[in-house]
């Protein structure tokens, strides 16, 4: 598993980075874009563009910290945590400074906060349930 979820980081970290980098937003625009169009007809037109970038900001850095934390289960989730929030405000700082087509936006960061915490979450609780099965059952633990 540990294998499978390197090599996924290794891609997503890739795509990440070109989105991210990309001289201005119109990549990440036509995939918000054409997740709005699709969902138009179920959700109403109350559901904005806008609503689906946080939204995507959150589940980049779920995702983020869920593969990294289960390609390295050595690490510390509250560390990768807090290396994905601060990869998240350098990542802010970079498109203001180095891409004028770019801007940083709070919000972004707050939802790259918020999508990293989501995935140290998910991760504690996996990593509790994989500990309670492991503890042998009839016997209390001592």
């Amino acid at each position: 598993m540990r294998s499978f979820a390197r090599g996924a980081l290794a891609a997503y970290v890739l795509v990440m980075a070109v989105l991210f980098a990309w001289p201005n937003g119109w990549a990440i625009n036509r995939i918000t874009v054409w997740f709005y169009t699709r969902f138009l007809p179920y959700l109403g037109p109350q559901v904005l563009p806008e609503h689906y970038g946080l939204l995507f900001n959150v589940l980049a850095f779920t995702a983020l910290v869920v593969l990294v934390c289960t390609a390295f289960t050595q690490l510390r989730v509250h560390r990768v945590v807090a290396l994905a929030i601060a990869a998240s405000a350098l990542v802010e700082i970079g498109q203001a400074l180095l891409l004028p087509g770019r801007e940083a936006v709070g919000s972004d960061l707050a939802t790259n906060a918020a999508g990293a915490l989501m995935g140290g979450l998910i991760i504690t609780g996996w990593r509790r349930a994989a500990r309670a099965r492991s503890v042998p059952q009839g016997r209390p633990a001592r």
